[in-house]
């Protein structure tokens, strides 16, 4: 069925999302940069889709027919969640790209630091507000998305089965590891501290790699 293929692409892509975000936080944090904002912390993602899955009506008819409306309604949300985090992430990758390719950096590591003038600092101020705001919307947006798929996939997969009978119909699951890295990204989150302005008054620094 077209509508459990589109569902284990979206479980997959929304796991690639959590993953790639996940790398980045781990490795700030082993080089004790966990206290920088989290859109510092936080790299584009390459290789998103560029045209984000979503499930049409006519692919959901079925669960009409069988009286599952309410299961349809979740799976139309499950797909829109995911296209505007899909968007979101390309916008953050857009204007992360757009603010450090005009900060020359010194390097540690993969920690480029950039000492600004107080006018030079005036002027991407507002960037980098927007860069946080974004960085901490999606990385909201993703916890409740993956929670929500992972409920949405458990209620229709048992739907299925009892319409259809066990195995009859390929289901999208969620292994415990997706479970425990969930839980790990949300507590490095958590540590979401302020950019360099602590340090130095017009330094902000980011991660590259």
């Amino acid at each position: 069925m077209k509508i459990t293929a589109k569902v284990f692409t979206i479980s997959n892509q929304l796991y690639s999302i959590l993953a790639t975000f996940l790398d980045a936080l781990e490795e700030a944090r082993a080089g004790g940069n966990q206290n920088i904002a989290l859109w510092q912390r936080l790299l584009p993602i390459s290789g998103l889709p560029l045209n984000p899955t979503r499930i049409d009506e006519d692919e959901i008819a079925l669960l009409f027919v069988m009286r599952k409306g309410q299961t349809a309604t979740d799976l139309m949300l499950l797909s829109e969640k995911f296209y505007s985090l899909v968007e979101a992430v390309r916008t953050f990758n857009e204007r992360r790209t757009q603010l450090t390719d005009v900060m020359p950096a010194s390097m540690t590591g993969a920690l480029g630091t950039t000492i600004l003038t107080e006018d030079q600092y005036r002027a991407v101020a507002p960037r980098m507000h927007e860069l946080t705001v974004l960085a901490e919307g999606i990385s909201e947006a993703l916890v409740e998305d993956i929670d929500y798929t992972i409920a949405t996939v458990e209620k229709i997969g048992q739907e299925f089965e009892a319409h259809f009978g066990r195995g009859a119909v390929p289901i999208a699951n969620f292994p415990p590891i997706v479970q425990e890295r969930l839980e790990r990204f949300k507590a490095l989150i958590a540590e979401n501290g302020s950019s360099m302005e602590a340090v130095h008054p017009y330094a902000s620094s980011f991660w590259t790699v």
